[in-house]
Formats: structure tokens, sequence, C-alpha cells
């Protein structure tokens, strides 16, 4: 009960991003018909003594808060598979995290990828050298991701 299944990073990419697809057209047309439809219908009505324009606002901001952090969820599964994915072409799911430090030195400049490079050897004295090239690939393959 407490083993979590695992799938294929390439499952994982392919079954989650149609979900979050589908999920953000479902908030685009839930705000859509909740502004253009629902809430001029609802002007002047009282439920209970409060507007129902106020109540239909608390229910399309809760509806789109539940969805935004869904998709949040599923974003994560996504990249997490893509990495995987990459990773997996390289020769090891081991070095996902590398893809994953190449995109974050791509997008911030927080650091050069020579110093990165220079500095495995350092930090993984005990590796052998087929994972230095794989490392090495992965951060400049998470680069051009």
């Amino acid at each position: 009960m407490g083993e979590t299944e695992s799938i294929s990073p390439r499952t994982a990419v392919t079954n989650t991003l149609p979900g979050i697809i589908l999920d953000i057209a479902a908030a685009v047309l839930i705000w859509l018909f909740g502004r253009l439809v629902f809430l001029p219908i609802s002007e002047g009505i009282d439920v209970f003594g409060y507007p129902l324009t106020e109540i239909l606002n608390f229910i399309i901001l809760v509806s789109l808060i539940i969805i935004v952090l869904k998709v949040l969820g599923d974003v994560r599964v996504f990249i997490g598979g893509l990495t995987g994915w990459i990773a997996e072409k390289i020769g090891t799911t081991k070095i996902a995290n590398m893809v994953m430090i190449g995109a974050y030195i791509k997008r911030t400049n927080a650091v050069k990828l020579d110093s990165v490079i220079n500095s495995l050897s350092k930090v993984f004295t005990r590796a052998k050298k087929d994972m230095f090239k794989k490392n090495e690939e992965a951060l400049k393959q998470g680069m051009e991701v």
C-alpha cells in the first residue's frame, strides 16, 4: 500500500499534456460564460439576502483556483517526464536533474555552463568517467529545451 507506481517519462508527457490543454480551455470557458452570460443575468437578484452576482463571482473564482492548482500539479509531472525522457535518450534516468539544471542555466544565466561542467569532477569524485560525459550531455540537452 505504501508503494508508489512508477510510470515511464514518455507516458508522463503524453498523458499529462492533453489534460493540461483541456483544463486551461475549461478555465477560459468558465470565466467567459461567467462574465458574459451568468453575471449579467444575475444582476438585481438576491438569494437569502445576498446579491447573486457576488455568489457567482465567488463560485467562478473558486472554480478557477481549483483548475489552476490541478494544472500546476500536471505541469510538474509534465516537466519531470520531459526531463526524464531526455535523460532516457542519453542513457540513464539518473541524470534527469542535470537536464533541469541545464534548462535553469539557460533561462537565468546564473552560472556559466563551463564552470558547472568543470565542477562535476570535483563534486563527483567516485563517479565513472562515462557518467561525466552523460552529465555534460544532459546539461547541454537541458539548455536546448
